[in-house]
């Protein structure tokens, strides 16, 4: 950043502060993109319902992403913060962006890790269906176990590569093997076995090229070292890329609902079908509308709420 930049950055951080005095707000939070906005929104609301806050994001002119919130970094105080998608910043231990620097952050690889928190999904689905026994058709908790499962050892790697900025394997590797169909035949029987069995072909390449680029390294080993911070066998897919996880979970719960629909189509004439329709909601829609609490992730950021708030 060119000290312009760092001076422009300054007097900016200064000018949100002094709106607080007109607006009544309780602090500025920026954000990195507006797409982040409903998340934070319900998170503070959640935690500080009696408190308002004044939201501010990048743009396509001043720029957006973490890198852009970061620029503000030595002007926060309890005035001013900004909110950022750990990514692997938390499971890396980056010095300095922490609640202690005014700094929120999602502890999760992004915010939509946190839609895809497995209590979440299966309430959003229960909600979508209208039916709480829905979870008979399809188990997201038990979905997300097994995927964690199989992603775990090579995230692990991925992991130690970054750590020790070896490139026998990067982010965009990983992120090929993520990237699943968002639609395939058969997606929902057996709980997304199919899905599952893809996954784990991907995973299992991967593992065995990295035998031979990795002859001394051992994933179990380095497993240790983010055990402490949540990161384990179970919780993996909270801490992967969220994009790429949402996007999978997202189509398969839309096809549970219609799969649903068909179900309870079949246990009425007719004449009772367009009632059925009527009764289901779109899942994309219910899960973006709703958010859980109540696990460790969330937990850490409500406690760097309550720390500075």
């Amino acid at each position: 950043m060119t000290v312009g930049e760092y001076a422009y950055r300054q007097l900016e951080a200064k000018r949100y502060k002094a709106s607080l005095a007109l607006s009544g707000k309780k602090a500025v939070i920026y954000l990195e993109d507006k797409n982040d906005e409903p998340f934070w929104i319900r998170v503070l609301k959640q935690f500080k319902p009696d408190d308002s806050f004044y939201w501010v994001f990048g743009s396509r002119s001043t720029g957006s992403g973490c890198t852009q919130c970061l620029k503000y970094k030595d002007f926060l105080d309890k005035q001013f913060l900004i909110a950022i998608d750990s990514d692997f910043r938390y499971l890396l231990q980056e010095a300095g962006i922490d609640i202690a620097h005014y700094i929120l952050q999602t502890y999760t690889y992004s915010f939509e890790n946190h839609y895809c928190c497995g209590q979440n999904m299966e309430q959003a689905l229960c909600m979508s269906c209208q039916d709480s026994n829905v979870g008979n058709l399809f188990s997201f908790s038990k979905f997300l176990k097994q995927y964690a499962l199989i992603v775990y050892p090579l995230f692990i790697s991925l992991l130690y590569c970054i750590r020790t900025r070896n490139n026998a394997y990067t982010k965009e590797d990983f992120v090929r093997v993520l990237d699943l169909p968002p639609k395939m035949n058969r997606s929902v029987v057996n709980n997304g076995r199919v899905l599952l069995s893809l996954l784990q072909q991907k995973v299992d390449i991967d593992l065995a090229r990295l035998v031979s680029l990795l002859p001394n390294f051992s994933w179990k080993n380095e497993a240790k070292r983010y055990e402490p911070l949540g990161l384990n066998k179970e919780t993996a897919y909270l801490y992967i890329r969220g994009h790429n996880l949402y996007s999978v979970l997202s189509s398969l719960g839309e096809e549970i609902v219609n799969l649903h629909i068909k179900q309870e189509k079949g246990k009425l004439p007719k004449s009772q079908h367009a009632s059925i329709y009527q009764k289901h909601v779109s899942f994309k829609k219910t899960l973006l509308d709703h958010l859980s609490f109540g696990y460790l992730e969330m937990d850490k950021i409500e406690n760097d709420i309550n720390q500075v708030f």
